[in-house]
C-alpha cells in the first residue's frame, strides 16, 4: 500500500525481525506482514486485506488471461506466443515435464504473455507480480490450498518483497538478475511455505535458500530475442520457489538469513562490470547469434514504426 504522513516506523526490515514480532504478538507472519500494512498507511485492517484481494485478482487474470480469456496474443518472428506453445506440448506424449512444475510454467507463461489491456503487476520486476502467482498458484491446485491460504502466501511474499526494496536496488540495473528474478522466487518460495502451514523459520529458510542459488547473476538481455536469458532466470525462480520451500519444510537449515544474503546480492551486484547490468553491452548480448538477431530486431522495429505495424510490448518479459 501506499505510504502516508501517518506512517508508523518500519516494523521490521529483516526477516529474523519480522519472526521475533510475530512471535512477539502471537501472530502468523502474514499477520504480521499486514500489520506492517496498516503501520506503513494508516488503514484499517480490512481496507488491507480488501487491497491484496484486488492484487491478487489482476494477478490471476494477468496469468490466466491468455488462456481463459478471447485474446489475440500479438506475435512476431522476435516474440513467439510461448503460452500456447506450452500448452500444445502439455498434450504431447513427448511431456517430460508434469505436477506443480509444469503447472507454474503454464501460469508463468501466461504472466509475461503482454496482451494489450490486460494489465501486468510488478515488482520487483516488471511483470513479477504475476510469476510470484504463478508459483503459487500451481502449488494451491495441487495441493487443495484455500483462497485464504493464497492470500496469506501473497502477504509473506509481499513481506520479503519489503524487506528487499529496504536493503537493495532489486533491479537489472543495479544487482542483474538476481535482484529480478531471485527476489521474485525468494517472495515466492516464503509464501508457499506460508500456505503449506510451515513455521516462519522455515519460510526465511526457503527464501534464503533460493536466494542462495542465484547470487551474482547478471542481466544481460539479447535485443529481440524474445526476453533471452533473462526470461529462462525467471522461469528457473519461478519452478525453484516450491523445491526450496519443500527442503526448507524437510529440515533444511539455510546457515545464513535472509537478510544477508540479500546484502550479498547487492554487494555482488553493485561490483559487477556495467556491461552485465541491463546495458546489452556484455554477456549474452553480445554473443555472435545475439548481435545478429539485435540487428534483425532494429531493422524490424524501424521498419514495423514507419508502417503502423502493432507490436507487443516489449518490456514484459
Amino acid at each position: 500500500v501506499l505510504d502516508t504522513p501517518v506512517r508508523k516506523p518500519q516494523l521490521f526490515d529483516t526477516m529474523t525481525r519480522w519472526r521475533e514480532v510475530a512471535a512477539e504478538l502471537g501472530l502468523s507472519l502474514a499477520e504480521t506482514a499486514i500489520r506492517y500494512e496498516m503501520d506503513a498507511s494508516g488503514w484499517e485492517r480490512d481496507r488491507v486485506v480488501s487491497y491484496m484481494h484486488l492484487v491478487e485478482a489482476a494477478m490471476r487474470r494477468q496469468t490466466h488471461a491468455v488462456y481463459e480469456e478471447p485474446h489475440d496474443v500479438p506475435t512476431t518472428a522476435f516474440r513467439p506466443n510461448m503460452a500456447a506453445e506450452w500448452a500444445a506440448h502439455m498434450t504431447s506424449p513427448r511431456r517430460l515435464t508434469d505436477g506443480v512444475t509444469a503447472q507454474t510454467i503454464k501460469w508463468a507463461y501466461g504472466a509475461g504473455a503482454g496482451i494489450p489491456g490486460v494489465p501486468a503487476v510488478a515488482g520487483p520486476m516488471g511483470s513479477g507480480g504475476g510469476y510470484i502467482h504463478a508459483a503459487l498458484w500451481a502449488v494451491k491446485e495441487a495441493r487443495g490450498f484455500s483462497d485464504d491460504d493464497l492470500l496469506a502466501g501473497l502477504f509473506v511474499a509481499a513481506g520479503v518483497g519489503a524487506i528487499a526494496y529496504s536493503r537493495t536496488e532489486p533491479t537489472g540495473e543495479v544487482t542483474g538478475c538476481t535482484g529480478e528474478t531471485g527476489i521474485c522466487g525468494a517472495m515466492a518460495a516464503a509464501g508457499i511455505v506460508e500456505m503449506a502451514g510451515g513455521t516462519p523459520e522455515q519460510a526465511e529458510n526457503a527464501a534464503s535458500l533460493l536466494l542462495q542459488a542465484v547470487v551474482g547473476v547478471p542481466c544481460d538481455p539479447v535485443a529481440g530475442g524474445a526476453g533471452q536469458p533473462c526470461r529462462s532466470r525467471i522461469i528457473t525462480t519461478t519452478c525453484m520457489a516450491h523445491v526450496f520451500a519443500d527442503l526448507a519444510l524437510a529440515g533444511r537449515d539455510a546457515v545464513l538469513p535472509l537478510h544477508e544474503v540479500i546484502d550479498i546480492v547487492d554487494r555482488v551486484g553493485r561490483s559487477l562490470p556495467p556491461e552485465l547490468l541491463c546495458t546489452g553491452r556484455g554477456g549474452a548480448s553480445v554473443a555472435p547469434s545475439a548481435q545478429r538477431k539485435a540487428v534483425a530486431f532494429r531493422e524490424w522495429y524501424e521498419m514495423t514504426a514507419r508502417e503502423g505495424v502493432r507490436r507487443p510490448p516489449g518490456n514484459l518479459i
